[in-house]
């Protein structure tokens, strides 16, 4: 983080200053609510009061840069750049990244919406042998994969899980499911209830859940316990404001 604070003070707006994942500003009658893009900005303005001293006339720029889950990879979490994004935090991805994350946030459930041509799930049982579109690199695609463990176990029908380009974000998907063009789709119950009050014809399934106890935190390349010493304070110093 020192070095990454002297090499942006040379050169503001270098690529290597950061990459954080861009997400849809929701608004709904002039009310715009806090989404990533927003925390990263908050992020940036944080920083470069912290070290306005250090930094003189040439503050550190975050970039915000366009990316899909997929992008969180081996490789391209080997450069230098210092990247992030958030996600939800799964063992899989601890493989390859650290997450950053306040140990007391609330916890987040990943629930079934269904829409007009939708057959009725009541629970995640009532999964099974159904068609559910989701995106591999997401955490609802790891969820759905542990259901059909269950399901195999139990002598189950699998859920038929069918990919969807990685480029598709939660809101291009229920939009689609509003549409009825598609039938079944798993999204953070937040997310979800927040969105279904201007897609009329989506139905949140609050007791079909696939994944309790979900996490959000940013990722971050391993090895950068500076930069994550920077993000938790961020945190603590913003996010936890009511």
């Amino acid at each position: 983080m020192d070095r990454r604070l002297r090499r942006d003070a040379r050169a503001p707006g270098d690529p290597g200053a950061g990459a954080l994942q861009p997400v849809a500003v929701f608004q709904r009658q002039g009310a715009r609510a806090r989404l990533t893009a927003d925390n990263v900005r908050d992020f940036e303005r944080w920083i470069n009061k912290k070290y306005a001293k250090q930094l003189g006339k040439r503050p550190v720029t975050v970039l915000i840069i366009p990316t899909t889950r997929d992008s969180c990879s081996r490789r391209s979490y080997r450069d230098r750049r210092h990247r992030g994004r958030e996600l939800t935090i799964t063992e899989e991805r601890r493989k390859i990244v650290d997450f950053v994350s306040l140990p007391d946030q609330t916890s987040v459930k990943e629930v079934v919406l269904t829409g007009p041509k939708s057959p009725a799930i009541a629970t995640a049982d009532d999964l099974s042998g159904k068609t559910v579109h989701v995106r591999k690199a997401s955490s609802y695609h790891e969820s759905l994969v542990a259901l059909n463990g269950r399901f195999a176990k139990e002598g189950k029908s699998a859920v038929k899980i069918v990919p969807v380009p990685d480029a598709l974000e939660d809101e291009d998907m229920m939009e689609m499911l509003n549409a009825g063009l598609l039938t079944a789709i798993v999204v953070d119950d937040w997310k979800a209830k927040m969105w279904a009050q201007i897609l009329p014809k989506i139905k949140v399934n609050e007791q079909a859940v696939v994944r309790e106890g979900g996490q959000i935190g940013w990722a971050t390349r391993k090895g950068s316990p500076k930069l994550e010493a920077e993000i938790l304070d961020y945190m603590k110093a913003n996010l936890t404001k009511g």
